[in-house]
């Protein structure tokens, strides 16, 4: 199995284990629950890029590894060549195997060498303000953080040499020797030793780029302004390249990028390209633009991409950095990694390749021989061959844009899925849409539905869907048909014709477990209803069903975690046998649980040492005891099937065998 891997996510495994190792000891042969399988893929948040010679670097933002390092000296099949195994990095430069990574809510820029990508090691570190981007012009590194500016000599990229530093403004843009800030203003870099601040600043917009002697300037909604920098107190002329564009709308553009390389200049729009409840003032700027400046006073639009493309696919596309090499243009879309363009004819930009590298393991469901995972930060959901269990496979990763927390499967042949957007689109920003997958043919699964639609999938039981929505049923797959409405948000679980509802307590609902009677699917009766124990804040985690006792996990606090263990033999009179108050060493929330013959397994979202627990509860759930604890890092979800427990971590899928 390893050799699947390069050797940086190898090191990372085997650190990772070793840590836990060194602080738990090894899995005894007394131990219910042994670790018998590990499956991890690229996760991340892409931010940013930037191209050193054959190589890109990608930085992932919230995840642990943080820059992947591309090899693209094929563009048509990129590989991944190593990576910084520095956490949490938003922004990225590099210049002959040097990379400049600042990471988030620090103050300082780490600089790397890179040569021997899969083992980069750190040179320095260039103090700065928290927050600070970098960006390389030629030899110079120019850093910023706020409104303030340092620039160094980079020659020598292992030898930064401070020359300056400015308050009060950021320089955008280094040509010909000459530095541009961001207002208009500019300083002779010819002349290190006394760098002076020249011309007039420009009193509104942000400098994008210089084109020969003119300066385009943002101006959002009224589009780009231009200057002659020798007259900086009159405007030559203005261009829109997006139209006219609604005022509530004006500030979800931007012109992220700017690239002048000879007589073109490229940008990207980092608003979605598809997206069901946006209208389409929004959608159809998204995505790369590539403009001819020959007569930089009268720009023309010469290429689009971006936009069909997310049509096509039906799926949302967030841009953010960007770099032109040549003849082909990278592109990262925060919701999934990089796209690979083939600019060559401007008129026809066509895509060539993909390279996954978003992602972050949440929800994970088990079906017969797979096992299917949503990486919410990459908006996909990957399907894995589980036929020997501690060696699962990946079979296929399906794209369905923005984030996909919950899902359901029903019978291995169709895959249902919510997808929202992590920061927020400006319409709607609870969800973006609802949407069914054909999964019976797992090496090629297909989109075949998606609606404007708050479903708020929970879960497939029987011929049904189970949602926030309501009730669904499952006769024609492809289009699930909405039969009745139940209680909103929670969680359900369905047996016979019962369903069993917990939802978040509040003072105007103390009763949060509600049983309902389906025997007529379109008309469900609302048959019982109690209150779980706890305050007015306790919120319902997970549930689970065996024999005649339902229990639920809930939590308060990080120090008020619960399970209730309900009798519902009959279902309309429910009554509470006990529950287990503070559950775990450490008292955190509880997401996820399982109950077999005379164990609890736990498992929470913190990470260390009280990740996981096994409890004996063969004198009932009030006297649960702690047989065993389980060291994990950061658990969203779980599924048993068998013997087997599959746990979605944070960095991975972990297999346990009890």
């Amino acid at each position: 199995m390893l050799a699947r891997y390069s050797t940086s996510r190898i090191v990372f495994i085997l650190v990772m284990l070793i840590n836990v190792l060194i602080v738990n000891g090894l899995f005894s042969d007394t131990d219910v629950l042994k670790k018998v399988g590990f499956f991890w893929d690229v996760w991340g948040y892409p931010r940013n890029m930037a191209i050193d010679g054959n190589f890109v670097y990608i930085s992932l933002g919230e995840s642990d590894e943080g820059i992947q390092i591309v090899d693209i000296s094929d563009p048509i099949s990129p590989k991944r060549a190593g990576g910084l195994p520095y956490g949490w990095i938003y922004h990225v430069e590099a210049k002959d195997d040097v990379a400049f990574c600042g990471p988030r809510g620090e103050s300082n820029i780490i600089v790397y060498d890179t040569k021997n990508k899969s083992e980069p090691k750190k040179i320095t570190t260039l103090p700065t303000k928290a927050g600070a981007s970098c960006k390389v012009f030629g030899n110079f590194l120019v850093i910023w953080s706020g409104e303030s500016t340092i620039i160094y000599d980079i020659t020598n990229s292992r030898e930064t040499k401070l020359i300056s530093t400015f308050e009060g403004m950021y320089i955008r843009q280094i040509l010909e020797n000459r530095a541009w800030f961001s207002n208009g203003q500019w300083v002779d870099l010819k002349k290190l030793s006394e760098l002076k601040i020249n011309g007039s600043p420009v009193k509104e917009g942000n400098l994008l780029a210089v084109v020969g002697k003119y300066l385009y300037f943002d101006r959002g909604k009224d589009g780009i302004f231009i200057y002659h920098q020798d007259n900086m107190d009159s405007v030559v002329t203005s261009f829109k390249p997006y139209g006219n564009i609604p005022k509530e709308y004006s500030r979800y553009y931007s012109y992220s990028g700017f690239q002048v390389i000879g007589n073109k200049a490229y940008f990207v729009n980092g608003s979605y390209g598809f997206a069901p409840n946006l209208p389409n003032e929004l959608t159809n700027c998204a995505g790369l633009w590539v403009l001819d400046v020959s007569n930089p006073v009268n720009p023309q639009v010469i290429g689009r991409w971006g936009v069909e493309y997310a049509r096509q696919k039906q799926a949302p596309l967030k841009m953010d950095g960007f770099r032109v090499r040549g003849n082909y243009a990278y592109i990262v879309n925060n919701l999934f990694g990089m796209h690979i363009l083939d600019i060559s004819n401007p008129a026809a930009i066509t895509k060539i390749a993909d390279y996954k590298c978003g992602g972050e393991i949440s929800t994970i469901r088990v079906s017969g021989k797979r096992a299917y995972f949503s990486e919410y930060l990459s908006g996909g959901i990957t399907i894995l061959d589980i036929s020997t269990p501690s060696l699962p496979k990946k079979i296929r990763y399906l794209y369905t844009g923005g984030s996909v927390y919950i899902f359901g499967v029903y019978k291995d042949s169709y895959l249902y899925f919510d997808y929202s957007d992590p920061e927020e689109p400006p319409i709607n920003p609870a969800r973006i849409g609802f949407g069914v997958a054909d999964i019976r043919d797992p090496a090629n699964p297909v989109i075949v539905y998606r609606e404007n639609a708050e479903i708020g999938v929970c879960n497939v039981f029987d011929d049904y869907l189970i949602a926030a929505g309501g009730l669904y049923s499952l006769q024609d797959p492809i289009k699930p048909q909405k039969l009745s409405t139940l209680a909103g948000g929670g969680s359900y679980l369905k047996n016979g014709n019962y369903i069993y509802y917990a939802l978040h307590r509040t003072p105007s609902q103390p009763n949060n477990c509600k049983i309902f009677d389906i025997t007529n699917p379109s008309s469900p009766k609302l048959i019982s209803q109690l209150t779980i124990a706890g305050d007015d804040s306790m919120i319902s985690r997970d549930m689970k069903l065996v024999g005649d006792k339902l229990y639920i996990g809930s939590s308060a606090a990080p120090t008020a975690v619960n399970i209730t263990e309900i009798d519902i033999s009959n279902p309309s009179s429910p009554k509470i046998v006990g529950e287990y108050k503070n559950l775990g060493s450490g008292g955190e929330a509880h997401y996820t649980f399982h109950i077999s013959g005379q164990y609890l397994f736990t498992f929470n979202y913190f990470e260390g040492s009280s990740n996981g627990a096994v409890y004996d509860i063969s004198q009932g759930i009030v006297n649960a005891k702690i047989i065993q604890q389980v060291p994990g890092f950061y658990s969203w979800d779980s599924a048993m099937s068998g013997n087997f427990i599959y746990v979605s971590r944070l960095n991975g899928l972990e297999v346990f065998e009890r």
